[in-house]
């Protein structure tokens, strides 16, 4: 039997709870199915109300976590269309506020695994605005030189907050006791993203 089988059997059996839909999710999404992934990922969320074992808070926290790999991507894909597209800076930190925001729900299930990976999601994002906005084409008329150095003044704040949140992750990671290819991540301040399951 296969894991989508065994999954849709235990949902069918009464065990629907975070751990069933996590699988049913993942599965879905192995599948190529979106639509149904995020349906079985939201339900595992919710079911985390009622979720008392540590296991199921992991799956609701790492169903959550999923959840929000499309905002992720949505905040990869923002680029510069031209040197006069100064809404971009603007859009992709509207979209990093917005993940930071849901990934301390991921925080909040108290997984600690997956609060660590949503720590360093957010620290990530702050990098990467960081670099994108050193990496913002030069307007016409406009010496280079200069406007590097300027963007370079506007990028250090969001260099701090990067590397703060770096060191926020190690130290919850520390206290919570967790060892994981997102704590390497932490430590390493980005260096190597690891993916979800």
């Amino acid at each position: 039997m296969g894991a989508a089988a065994a999954a849709t059997r235990l949902a069918e059996l009464g065990g629907d709870g975070p751990v069933a839909q996590l699988t049913l999710g993942r599965t879905a999404l192995q599948g190529g199915k979106p639509d149904a992934a995020a349906s079985h990922f939201r339900r595992a969320v919710l079911l985390a109300k009622s979720a008392p074992s540590p296991e199921e808070r992991d799956a609701s926290a790492q169903a959550a976590f999923q959840l929000n790999e499309d905002l992720k991507r949505s905040f990869d894909e923002v680029r510069y269309a031209d040197a006069t597209d100064v809404g971009a800076i603007q859009r992709k930190l509207a979209i990093l506020s917005a993940l930071e925001k849901r990934e301390a729900e991921v925080v909040g299930f108290g997984s600690g695994e997956w609060a660590i990976a949503a720590l360093y999601r957010v620290a990530q994002g702050y990098k990467e605005l960081a670099e994108f906005l050193r990496q913002a084409p030069v307007p016409e008329g406009v010496e280079s030189a200069e406007y590097a150095a300027l963007l370079a003044d506007k990028a250090r704040p969001l260099d701090r907050k990067a590397a703060d949140d770096f060191a926020a992750c190690l130290a919850k990671a520390e206290q919570l006791r967790v060892t994981s290819p997102w704590v390497a991540a932490c430590a390493s301040e980005g260096s190597g993203e690891p993916r979800p399951p």
